[in-house]
């Protein structure tokens, strides 16, 4: 919709480009801070309760987890953790779906659990959480 004369005199055109954009950080960062709260929490709140190892936070993921994904997807977070002492040692997969959403401020992002087999490059896909 094009704007009228006086609406891109009042505000400009970058003025409600540059609102959005703020807008748009904002909720970035909010969505961020809840995520990193709940990482940091829960494996705290693990390992009072019984001896584990903290989330192992890695840049680096296996093919096999990278091949699962949605075609245009891109890898937000890869973590490997042990739930309890002597137990198969699992991994925590947050990715983006590359899906277009009705509005700019809903992402659509996945979740999916791991369980780390044995045989290297293994991996079984235990829950997938959708709409995040």
């Amino acid at each position: 919709m094009k704007r009228s004369h006086f609406q891109r005199a009042k505000h400009g055109d970058d003025y409600h480009q540059r609102v959005s954009h703020k807008i748009d950080n904002m909720f970035r960062m909010r969505k961020w801070f809840l995520f990193s709260l709940l990482m940091l929490a829960f494996p705290a709140r693990a390992q009072t309760a019984a001896p584990s190892q903290k989330i192992e936070y890695r840049r680096d993921m296996p093919k096999s987890v990278a091949c699962l994904m949605p075609r245009g997807a891109k890898s937000l977070f890869w973590g490997r953790f042990t739930p309890k002492a002597g137990s198969a040692p699992m991994a925590l997969h947050l990715f983006d779906v590359g899906l277009n959403s009705h509005d700019d401020y809903h992402k659509h992002l996945m979740l999916d659990v791991f369980l780390l087999l044995n045989k290297p490059r293994r991996v079984n896909r235990v829950k997938s959480l959708s709409s995040l």
